[in-house]
């Protein structure tokens, strides 16, 4: 697994690098045997009431599969991290599940007796 960090218009400070890293690789634990590229990109965003926002986008890309792109906006930088990795976590091994129960589907149809 390849994991990519970028930030616009702040620096990353060490932490924040490595409670990325540590989130991404507990969340993306089940993708570890795949050859997965994950980029980070965190932004700050003016809010439209003149209030800080930040943004956390996260890109997956998975062999022979489309790429998953989720933004996250939210007031707390942690809590943008949070959910963007949550969702993309759970988009990825949506798209896994539903490509091995086709493949299962497939298995069985080739291999049905009596028909």
């Amino acid at each position: 697994m390849q994991i990519l960090l970028a930030s616009n218009r702040f620096w990353m400070e060490p932490t924040l690098q490595e409670y990325v890293k540590s989130k991404i690789r507990c969340a993306f634990s089940a993708l570890k045997r795949k050859a997965v590229s994950i980029a980070v990109r965190l932004c700050d965003l003016d809010g439209p009431s003149g209030g800080r926002e930040t943004m956390c986008e996260i890109s997956v890309s998975m062999p022979g599969q489309p790429e998953i792109l989720v933004k996250h906006v939210q007031q707390d930088m942690y809590a943008a991290i949070d959910m963007a990795v949550r969702r993309a976590a759970h988009r990825a091994n949506r798209i896994l599940l539903c490509k091995r129960s086709r493949v299962l589907k497939s298995v069985r149809a080739k291999f049905r007796i009596g028909d």
